[in-house]
């Protein structure tokens, strides 16, 4: 999966499905995971380096989350981050699929 720098910060895109489940196993649970909300697309996952996370760098990976989503043509995109320890991966479920034990959201705006 491509990994991105922002402010120093390493940051996670999923390719597919296989990359968005590698990436889960391979998080911390303090990084912050991020996905389009309600919509396909890839896991973005921000490593933790320092004791909390900057908003430029949320707004930076929000974006990433946003433009590779289905939701990539729609202005403003509603993507959720939280903690990767709040993101679990039911038994038996889909490739890529997850459940949530709570939702932030931030909003992407993709000009």
């Amino acid at each position: 999966f491509p990994s991105h720098d922002s402010l120093g910060y390493q940051i996670w895109v999923g390719k597919n499905n296989k990359s968005n489940d590698q990436m889960l196993r391979l998080s911390q649970k303090n990084d912050l995971w991020l996905h389009a909300k309600d919509v396909a697309g890839s896991h973005v996952i921000i490593r933790k380096k320092g004791p909390n996370y900057p908003q430029a760098v949320i707004d930076f990976a929000a974006n990433l989350a946003a433009k590779n989503s289905k939701a990539k043509t729609q202005n403003v995109v509603p993507v959720i981050a939280v903690l990767r320890k709040f993101v679990s991966k039911p038994k038996n479920a889909a490739p890529g699929e997850v459940s949530l034990q709570k939702e932030d959201i931030v909003d992407a705006f993709i000009g």
